[in-house]
């Protein structure tokens, strides 16, 4: 069994490529639902109530891509994360948060953070 490194994912929003360094975080989550009633015998009952879906990435500023990077928050689009050739997730994501860093003499980095909009898929 070959396991999966960070450079077998891939992000794109609004079709450009934002994992550059190949860092990811894909989180997929549903809202908890609480049925309990006076028949549940003293016991919890949940269901399932909506889903949801968040990406964060982190990546390299270039001189290419320091305006696109610092232009993402707010806006909305489509966002597809592959995992290697094995499995792709797919939603309008809204990106929600921005954060660039950059020491004096070290490289700029920026972390980006997308929130499901609607359906999502997994194929």
């Amino acid at each position: 069994m070959a396991y999966l490194k960070g450079k077998d994912f891939t992000v794109t929003f609004n079709s450009g490529v934002l994992a550059v360094k190949a860092s990811v975080d894909i989180s997929l989550d549903v809202d908890v639902i609480d049925v309990t009633n006076c028949d549940s015998n003293g016991f919890k009952e949940i269901i399932a109530g909506a889903k949801s879906a968040s990406v964060s990435v982190d990546g390299l500023v270039t001189d290419a891509n320091a305006a696109s990077v610092v232009a993402l928050v707010g806006s909305e689009a489509m966002l597809e994360a592959k995992i290697a050739n094995e499995a792709t997730i797919s939603f309008s994501a809204l990106c929600t948060n921005i954060n660039v860093t950059a020491e004096s003499e070290g490289r700029a980095e920026f972390s980006a953070e997308f929130q499901s909009n609607g359906a999502i898929t997994i194929s």
